[in-house]
């Protein structure tokens, strides 16, 4: 069996795919969560504008995924 080094871990090839597939999921809940608050729009009736929450979205994505 082919084992790979990740992380100071050792996995075999199944438990990296599924460890792969997690990744995958992640990032794809990620990104429709920074599309949703990125669409929301919050006014802000100081400046006569609009604040985007996306952004905070994205860089908490980015913190959490590492």
């Amino acid at each position: 069996m082919i084992e790979y080094e990740y992380s100071k871990f050792m996995f075999s090839r199944s438990e990296k795919k599924k460890t792969d597939v997690r990744r995958i999921v992640l990032c794809a809940l990620f990104a429709a969560l920074a599309f949703v608050a990125t669409i929301i729009p919050v006014p802000v009736p100081m400046l006569h504008g609009y604040v985007n929450i996306g952004d905070s979205v994205v860089l908490l994505c980015a913190y959490a995924a590492g």
